[in-house]
């Protein structure tokens, strides 16, 4: 992954990683989850550039050797893209990282706190993503 560029796509990538094993592990309701939302909305429906992008962002992803290294990248992603991306696009982050937290059927206090970050770093609110 050196030599590729680090995209928006792979910092939202990242969080809607991060929110699947913020539980614990990575479910399969998650993963499908977190799956159909990078192949409809950010990748067109190209489900090929889709498993691209979240294999990329995996590699990425797993190579932090601490939460915290891992949760900080995370977090610098989220701030670039909270300053440079229209509202619309960060509610649909924002209601892309509730589906997969809730995709269990069950949201943990850590999904919660994780969302609570990204939002933060989105510089949107619930209140946004009901709206």
């Amino acid at each position: 992954m050196s030599e590729k560029k680090i995209t928006y796509h792979h910092g939202i990538v990242a969080m809607l990683i991060e929110m699947s094993a913020a539980d614990g592990n990575i479910d399969k309701q998650e993963l499908l989850k977190l799956v159909k939302i990078v192949n409809q909305g950010l990748t067109g429906g190209d489900i090929k550039k889709a498993e691209m992008l979240i294999n990329e962002t995996y590699g990425l992803w797993s190579n932090f050797d601490t939460l915290e290294d891992r949760c900080a990248f995370i977090v610098s992603l989220a701030l670039q893209i909270g300053d440079n991306l229209k509202k619309s696009d960060k509610i649909f982050i924002g209601k892309a990282l509730g589906a997969i937290a809730n995709a269990d059927g069950n949201v943990h206090d850590n999904e919660i706190g994780f969302m609570q970050i990204c939002l933060g770093c989105l510089d949107i609110t619930l209140d946004d993503l009901q709206g």
